[in-house]
């Protein structure tokens, strides 16, 4: 199993109710399903912050893009 873990749980996380967790059977499948939740995140919170993908000792971690 490889897990999606949102690091950056803003109020708007918190309002949808997400989980923070999220386990897929593939390494590909998580890395596809995590990229299309911090876009969703992205197009759809309230836009005060930004979110991307890091991979992290196999699993994959959305975290806040510091950059943008």
């Amino acid at each position: 199993m490889t897990k999606v873990e949102i690091v950056k749980q803003c109020g708007c996380f918190t309002r949808r109710g997400m989980q923070p967790v999220y386990e897929y059977a593939t390494k590909e499948e998580a890395r596809r399903e995590a990229e299309k939740l911090a876009a969703k995140m992205n197009e759809e919170f309230c836009g005060k912050h930004k979110f991307c993908v890091e991979e992290a000792g196999g699993d994959f971690r959305i975290v806040e893009d510091l950059n943008s």
